[in-house]
């Protein structure tokens, strides 16, 4: 059998999934132009002018925790083959558990309704429901504790350390898992005591990733955000348009200095 091409090449390119929720896809405010892409559309290009051939696959859902994930590991990981997981799980996770998931994606998210019966109910009912949602959201987060989350602390540990070994088992896959980044003070506002319980599933992050060894990395791009928060991420959980650049540079760079780790030739 003839050897195959490297890693990295137009031959064989670096297989990349990119997995999680929102602040996958999503830019505040809104992407405007060619140019205003969220950080998995900038990595092929990135990766690129590093010297690596990249092919980036991307399975996101709004609200989307790692519970979610795991029952779609085949098809949203599994699947497409990859070297590298990218991991962008946790702020949802993170969260107070009094609202159901179903309710805040039907009233939080920007999905439009195709139908004209659905058209008109996405333009004057739900605009009256979100700030019941809200006011409820806000009242309550402050009141019940970290079990109350919406992925307690303890599955979330277990489901990612799960996640992981499952990359590693079926696909012989890196991760690379990303931080969770700090919020801002307008989010708090309507999340109390959610600062700490990020600074609580961070600290999870990490003991899972160590667990993991030399399949797994953290990469903190809460610091590149960090730089600038109220113009690098606007709301408090999404990026913006120079957020996203910015942290794809830094998830670029942290592909590459893997190198033999992910089948790269050194000095890439």
């Amino acid at each position: 059998m003839a050897d195959r091409q490297p890693v990295g090449t137009p031959g064989r390119p670096l297989r990349v999934v990119v997995i999680g929720n929102s602040c996958v896809f999503l830019t505040v405010p809104a992407a405007d132009g060619l140019d205003d892409d969220a950080y998995p559309g900038h990595l092929e290009e990135l990766l690129l002018q590093r010297g690596v051939v990249a092919r980036v696959a991307v399975h996101s859902q709004w609200h989307t925790t790692v519970t979610e994930v795991l029952p779609r590991f085949e098809s949203w990981v599994r699947d497409e083959l990859p070297d590298l997981v990218v991991v962008n799980l946790g702020i949802v996770d993170a969260q107070a558990r009094v609202l159901p998931t179903w309710l805040l994606r039907h009233t939080m998210t920007w999905l439009p309704g195709q139908g004209p019966v659905a058209h008109r109910y996405r333009r004057r009912v739900v605009p009256v429901l979100r700030p019941r949602v809200r006011a409820w959201q806000r009242y309550w987060a402050g009141r019940v504790g970290p079990r109350w989350s919406r992925v307690s602390p303890g599955v979330f540990e277990r489901s990612m350390a799960r996640l992981l070994e499952l990359s590693v088992r079926q696909c012989n896959a890196h991760s690379l898992v990303l931080d969770i980044d700090r919020t801002n003070e307008v989010l708090v506002s309507w999340m109390p005591g959610l600062q700490q319980r990020v600074d609580r599933y961070n600290a999870i992050l990490e003991r899972v990733v160590a667990r993991a060894g030399s399949r797994a990395s953290l990469v903190r791009t809460s610091d590149v955000v960090a730089a600038d928060p109220d113009r690098l991420l606007p709301d408090g959980i999404h990026r913006s348009a120079e957020g996203h650049r910015l942290v794809a540079q830094r998830i670029a760079d942290e592909i590459v200095g893997l190198g033999p780790q992910i089948g790269l030739k050194s000095g890439t």
